[in-house]
């Protein structure tokens, strides 16, 4: 049930991610620290309403490595995105850095671009922002995605 709602949530992330659309004229910086591979480490999740996390509802998803769960990220300096996931999925696209730096838009095929905000970018870690709702579930999350750089 755990693996089964983070993978819910981490394909959403995910395919939005790596199928992206976006100009990375912006921020110089932020494409350099961006290019590499990325591996998954927690999706921290709360509801989210009136622009406000409700902390009580606060969850930590986490891949189990010691039993091959594992997701990896990548971004080219050519703005090239794939990923790979442990129980075969995978997807690749295209990424563009907005708003200085501060967010990635993406975009999924055949549906609307999407804003991530980049919480934190550094050489060695990765946490991205972003709102989400699921097929049978009318609450609006607020999902915080941590990755460490390979």
């Amino acid at each position: 049930m755990l693996f089964q709602k983070l993978r819910t949530g981490l394909t959403l992330l995910t395919c939005t991610l790596l199928t992206a659309f976006v100009s990375c004229k912006e921020d110089a910086e932020t494409p350099d620290l961006l290019t590499g591979k990325w591996s998954f480490n927690k999706s921290i999740e709360w509801e989210y309403d009136n622009q406000v996390k409700i902390e009580s509802t606060k969850k930590v998803y986490e891949l189990i490595p010691e039993m091959g769960e594992s997701l990896i990220l990548e971004f080219t300096s050519s703005g090239k995105a794939t990923s790979k996931a442990s129980n075969g999925q995978s997807w690749e696209g295209t990424f563009t850095i907005i708003d200085n730096g501060s967010a990635v838009m993406v975009r999924m095929d055949n549906e609307p671009p999407k804003k991530l905000n980049i919480k934190e970018l550094t050489n060695k870690k990765l946490v991205i922002e972003s709102t989400n709702t699921y097929e049978d579930d009318p609450k609006i999350y607020w999902i915080e995605n941590h990755y460490s750089r390979l």
